[in-house]
């Protein structure tokens, strides 16, 4: 999928648990710390129905499956 935008940077300070939970997390779902940073908020977006998700379409949360016990990406 293409992406609607570019990406963009940004930088906040976490306290030293956030930071390893964050690490922990990704590990354990094959993913980058950006990725699951953008999982976990959008996710939450979601389920609260946001209406920053009515503004543009998100094509960057590409889905995941499990193959041969490895997690790879769709697409």
């Amino acid at each position: 999928m293409e992406r609607a935008t570019k990406s963009v940077s940004i930088s906040f300070r976490v306290s030293p648990l956030v930071k390893r939970c964050l690490e922990e997390a990704a590990a354990r779902e094959q993913r980058s710390q950006t990725n699951m940073l953008e999982k976990l908020v959008l996710d939450y977006c979601r389920t609260y129905s946001l209406a920053c998700l009515a503004k543009e379409p998100i094509c960057n949360d590409v889905p995941r499956e499990k193959k041969h016990g490895h997690t790879v990406t769709k697409g």
